[in-house]
């Protein structure tokens, strides 16, 4: 699956967004992509900032079926890592034992893997850049489209509510009870400087959002509620080569996931190819059309003569 449309974002993003601290020294900075036509919440500090992009879209699913998503369940996951010497890799997370799962490469000289071993709510995600890597990680893309765990449930990522009022009283999406925005638990370096983005926003048919909480008024509340997203890129954004996600280091984040009952739906808007071959009946049509035209030239011909 090609990611890449979302690094189109990081540039606007770098300029835009807010930066809040981090644990350990570093920090991070949140931003949320929506479809054109689709209004932005209006959020707070800690939440962000919001942009529209027209190579954003909606996705959807008949439901959130279980909001207690675990390493296992993300089986599917698409997961793309891009090191700073151009190299990219596209891999799908699967099931490593209980209620763990993960991605890793094969060994070489970019060797990397990100795992999660319990419930993301409450357990990190472990990104690592090997020791046997020979250049630094730049971003990871992780996408809940294309791809489903043995269930046939696709994965989606939770931000947290607001207000974070726990259960159900704020979810915001019918079925996703709370949430939590990424945030680092630890690191090689206390320098990290990460650029945060959510996109591929996710709804249920139901067009109304749970926004009973006080102060909710920080929400959307029609679908899509801009709680659920199909896809988070996490680019390191280093300065000057502090920050670097250098080989021998890890990562431990928080991010909460759900699952949803049944695949994605929804794509990006279709582009028509200027270079695209003419279907078979186009060039007979064409031919056709020639054909006549010769007929009538060597008509105009004969006639003059």
């Amino acid at each position: 699956m090609n990611l890449h449309p979302l690094r189109l974002f990081v540039g606007v993003v770098a300029g835009s967004i807010s930066v809040v601290a981090a644990s350990y020294g570093s920090t991070i900075a949140l931003t949320e992509i929506l479809p054109t036509g689709v209004t932005c919440p209006l959020l707070t500090a800690a939440q962000g900032t919001c942009l529209n992009s027209a190579g954003a879209f909606v996705t959807s699913a008949p439901s959130v079926l279980a909001f207690a998503g675990t390493g296992l369940s993300m089986a599917g996951l698409q997961v793309e890592a891009t090191f700073a010497d151009g190299f990219s890799q596209t891999l799908t997370w699967a099931g490593t034992g209980g209620a763990a799962g993960g991605v890793s490469s094969a060994p070489g000289i970019h060797q990397w893997s990100l795992s999660n071993a319990g419930d993301t709510f409450t357990t990190d995600w472990i990104l690592a850049n090997s020791a046997s890597s020979s250049s630094n990680i730049t971003e990871i893309i992780l996408s809940g489209l294309g791809g489903v765990n043995g269930a046939g449930q696709a994965t989606i990522f939770d931000r947290t509510s607001v207000p974070d009022t726990g259960g159900t009283t704020n979810e915001q999406t019918p079925g996703s009870h709370s949430g939590h925005d990424l945030s680092i638990s630890s690191g090689t370096l206390n320098t990290y400087s990460l650029l945060v983005t959510y996109s591929n926003v996710f709804r249920v048919p139901s067009a109304v959002c749970t926004n009973s909480g006080a102060g909710s008024g920080n929400q959307r509340t029609t679908a899509p509620c801009a709680d659920e997203w199909a896809t988070l890129m996490i680019h390191f954004n280093s300065f000057a080569g502090i920050g670097n996600f250098t080989p021998n280091s890890t990562l431990s984040f928080r991010q909460d996931v759900d699952n949803t009952g049944g695949p994605l739906a929804g794509g990006p808007p279709e582009v028509p190819d200027p270079l695209a071959v003419p279907e078979p009946t186009t060039l007979s049509l064409l031919a056709g059309g020639l054909g006549v035209w010769g007929m009538v030239a060597r008509g105009r011909r004969r006639a003059k003569a």
